[in-house]
C-alpha cells in the first residue's frame, strides 16, 4: 500500500511546537518527543527562507484565513525535501489567534531546486549583517576609539594606521568568535 505521507503541525504564536503528527515524524525524521515544546517550526527550514519569506505566508494566512504553496523543507539529516504546505491560523474557543497549523506534503515529482523560494538580495545581506553579528561590532570599536582618544588628550601620539589595524583586529576577532560561537 503506497500511503501519502501528511505532517500536521500545530505552534504557538512563537513558532514553538505545539502537536507534531505521526506524518511529520515521517516526513521529517524526528520523533514527537524531540520536538514538542522543544523545537520551532523554522528548525525545518533554510534560514534565508525563514528570513525572506515566512512572515509574509503567517500575515497572509491570518489576513485570508491559510496560505498555500510549494516549498523546500529540511529533514532531520540535513537533506532537502520539497513539500506543498498550507498554513492555516489557530484561534482559542474566543476566537483570539494563538498560533498556526501547517499541513505538508511532500511533491514526490519535483526537486527542491523547481519549489525553493527565491531569495532576494536584502535577504541575503541581512543574513550576513545577522550571522555576523555585525550590529555588534560597537562593542568592539567604541572601546578602540575611546580609548585612543583618550590616550590622545593625555598626550600619547596616536598612529591612524596602528589604530586602524587595531580596529581590523579587533572586528576579526569578533566576528570570528561569534561565528566559531555558532558552530560550537
Amino acid at each position: 500500500m503506497n500511503k501519502q505521507i501528511k505532517s500536521v503541525i500545530t505552534c504557538d504564536l512563537d513558532g514553538k511546537l505545539e502537536t507534531f503528527s505521526e506524518g511529520g515524524e515521517a516526513l521529517f525524521g524526528y520523533s514527537s518527543d524531540e520536538v514538542i515544546g522543544k523545537g520551532r517550526v523554522s528548525d525545518f527550514s533554510d534560514g534565508q527562507v525563514v528570513l525572506g519569506h515566512v512572515v509574509g505566508w503567517l500575515k497572509e494566512a491570518v489576513e485570508k484565513g491559510e496560505w498555500e504553496g510549494d516549498t523546500v523543507f529540511l529533514h532531520k539529516d540535513g537533506h532537502e525535501l520539497p513539500c506543498h504546505i498550507k498554513i492555516t491560523p489557530t484561534k482559542d474557543k474566543s476566537g483570539n489567534h494563538i498560533g498556526y497549523c501547517g499541513v505538508t506534503v511532500p511533491l514526490k515529482d519535483k526537486t527542491p531546486d523547481e519549489v525553493r523560494p527565491k531569495i532576494s538580495l536584502m535577504t541575503k545581506i541581512f543574513t550576513w549583517l545577522v550571522i555576523m553579528r555585525l550590529p555588534f561590532l560597537t562593542a568592539t570599536f567604541v572601546p578602540l576609539l575611546v580609548g585612543a582618544a583618550v590616550g590622545n588628550f593625555i598626550g600619547f601620539e596616536v598612529s591612524w594606521a596602528w589604530l586602524g589595524l587595531t580596529i581590523l583586529g579587533g572586528s576579526l576577532l569578533h566576528i570570528g568568535t561569534n561565528t566559531a560561537n555558532d558552530y560550537f
